[in-house]
């Protein structure tokens, strides 16, 4: 199933983040992006839960946080990729997964993110994001903290 296909379904089922309880920018189109966002990690990852931390949507798995929005007046919102707070970085740097999309800016070996300016730009990137959440959180399950 393509990203497509499944942000489609994600909507058909009104699958949406809990926004309400995020501090979003006044953008309209960021809550908009959120949503999507939300809908296709959600998707991609159906054991994660769903909370909110740092005012924004937040992905666990095994009771072990790996994925966080962030909303960022330059760059729209971002998925952030990480390993929870304990994660120490390894400063070797071979980073915990690689990824030759050129989506990514890492801030560290264990943490990166990925901006989405827009629902358009959530819509092109919906089948890389759905398949690198499942890679982040496979590589991220298989490490210690």
């Amino acid at each position: 199933m393509n990203g497509a296909t499944v942000l489609q379904i994600c909507f058909a089922e009104n699958q949406h983040c809990a926004a309400e309880d995020c501090q979003l920018t006044d953008k309209q189109d960021d809550k908009q992006t959120a949503d999507a966002l939300c809908a296709l990690i959600s998707a991609a990852l159906p054991a994660a839960k769903q909370t909110t931390k740092w005012n924004a949507p937040n992905f666990s798995l095994d009771d072990r946080d790996m994925i966080t929005l962030n909303f960022s007046p330059k760059h729209g919102v971002r998925v952030v990729f990480h390993r929870g707070a304990k994660a120490v970085d390894t400063r070797t740097g071979n980073r915990l997964v690689e990824d030759k999309s050129g989506r990514l800016t890492w801030a560290t070996d264990q943490r990166a993110y990925a901006s989405f300016a827009n629902l358009p730009a959530v819509q092109n990137g919906a089948a890389w994001l759905a398949n690198f959440c499942t890679t982040w959180a496979d590589a991220a399950l298989h490490q210690p903290i």
